[in-house]
């Protein structure tokens, strides 16, 4: 809900014309909103420190068990969002449906 919220909430803005802050934002339950918590003065307040206990994570054949990250990238299932368009114009099944369908592998399975 925060996030349908927020994306609604920025479109609206866009429409007026009206600039969105740079700001951290947070979610209230009863009225269904988003609340500004702070401003952000600039690009240093999105920084990222890194993790001191983490190493940095290094993505080569080696680490990747002789795969090329491509190559694993191919093995991936398709995304919710593929399975319901190709649902829709494969089969021409109702997009609610192919929705529903779409977010539980087993359905897909069995549908197909």
């Amino acid at each position: 809900a925060a996030t349908e919220y927020e994306a609604l909430r920025q479109v609206k803005c866009l429409y007026q014309n009206e600039p969105t802050a740079q700001e951290t934002r947070t979610f209230h339950v009863p009225s269904g909103t988003t609340v500004k918590l702070r401003s952000k003065e600039g690009a240093v307040d999105y920084r990222f420190l890194p993790e001191p206990d983490l190493p940095p994570l290094v993505l080569n054949p080696k680490s990747l068990g002789g795969q090329t990250l491509d190559e694993i990238i191919k093995t991936l299932p398709e995304l919710p969002e593929e399975v319901t368009q190709r649902l829709v114009s494969d089969y021409g099944v109702f997009e609610e449906l192919a929705l529903l369908i779409a977010s539980d592998p087993p359905a897909i399975h069995m549908f197909e």
